[in-house]
């Protein structure tokens, strides 16, 4: 009996073991989260972001480069910091070969820079002040748009998104209630439109949680999202299908639990969706030509184990059969064919992988 209690512990460790070599370190990441992953395709370098005040050896003071062996600082990057952590940087973007990344409503250079700053590859400015939240940055139309809950301090009419054309801001016309505090989480352009998502509607209730913009105009979306505080906090664009996730659910009269795809003008569901009691989708990419979907949740499709990470490959969902701690994935990219996830855990499979961890194991799945 003592024989097979050891040989089952020991194939056991093996297991998990094995498992966890498939999640290895990038760096030493202290005291606060990683929020914000970007890929500079064109540098061939991830831009990290987020309330750390050191990476590895570094004073990071919230956003580092790597190029897959080294990391290094933006120059002298004026976040507010304490021994500890910094002002949370959200969300970085490569725009007319700037780079601009975007915060928590905290002053940096006090008086000048607010919710958004630009860096030019020598030095650190504003380009304008925004009281709020800034999440997300897209490129359409070759103008720079920035979402989130926030308002322009130069035109507080102007609110929760803007656009750049590189010398000047103007709003788009958002269709909400201007005295309703409302949030844009993400976008992605989809058949030539841009589509945003959040928490949100407009006076006639035709615009809820998901819009489309062709340049000019705003225009529902097969009905928007239902559920007072439910939100879509990412979209994506998978087999010529455009997916949404978040926290929505079934009870409040959505096709589906956490994920959905838009066919034609109406909502699909996606495998059964998410369980609808806890957690939510945070975050979605394409990897090996399958849509990777993270975020906090325990299973998928009615039953299939799936913890923070789960695979749709257009017919079944899959999982890693990965174990987290009871933190998020909030953000992942693609970088030298491998996977790279973010948040704020401090285990995987039992292995201490802090905040950054990069998963090596390419197209392999544990159970579907």
């Amino acid at each position: 009996m003592k024989t097979v209690l050891l040989s089952f512990v020991g194939i056991l460790f093996l297991s998990i073991s094995g498992q966890s070599q498939n999640w290895l370190p990038v760096a030493e990441v202290y005291h606060q989260g990683v929020l914000a992953l970007f890929l500079d395709s064109i540098e061939n370098d991830v831009y990290i972001g987020g309330d750390f005040r050191y990476i590895n050896d570094l004073d990071a003071k919230g956003i580092v480069k790597w190029d897959g062996q080294t990391f290094s600082t933006l120059g002298e990057f004026p976040n507010d910091c304490n021994n500890y952590n910094c002002t949370q940087v959200l969300s970085i973007i490569r725009y007319k070969d700037d780079f601009y990344c975007t915060f928590i409503n905290g002053y940096w250079l006090p008086g000048e820079i607010r919710g958004l700053a630009r860096w030019n590859g020598v030095q650190w400015d504003s380009i304008g002040g925004l009281d709020g939240i800034v999440y997300d940055q897209l490129i359409y139309n070759d103008e720079l748009y920035i979402m989130g809950r926030f308002k322009m301090l130069e035109d507080p009419a102007v609110k929760s998104i803007i656009k750049w054309d590189g010398e000047n801001w103007s709003g788009v016309q958002f269709p909400y209630p201007a005295s309703t505090g409302i949030t844009v989480n993400n976008g992605v352009v989809f058949n030539g439109d841009l589509y945003v998502g959040g928490n949100f509607f407009n006076y006639e209730d035709t615009i809820v949680g998901i819009a489309r913009y062709d340049g000019t105009n705003w225009y529902p979306v097969a009905g928007g999202i239902k559920g007072g505080l439910d939100n879509i906090f990412d979209m994506a664009v998978y087999n010529g299908e455009l997916y949404v996730c978040g926290s929505f659910r079934k009870s409040a009269g959505n096709t589906g639990n956490k994920i959905m795809k838009l066919v034609g003008d109406e909502w699909a569901e996606v495998g059964g969706g998410f369980d609808s009691s806890y957690g939510f989708a945070t975050k979605m990419l394409v990897y090996h030509d399958k849509l990777y979907v993270f975020g906090v949740f325990y299973s998928v499709g009615g039953g299939v184990p799936a913890q923070n990470i789960a695979v749709w490959d257009g017919e079944r969902w899959c999982g890693l059969g990965t174990v987290f701690d009871d933190s998020s994935i909030v953000d992942a990219v693609v970088f030298e064919d491998d996977l790279f996830i973010c948040g704020g855990f401090d285990t995987i499979d039992g292995v201490v992988l802090k905040r950054l961890a990069r998963w090596t194991a390419g197209d392999y799945l544990d159970v579907c």
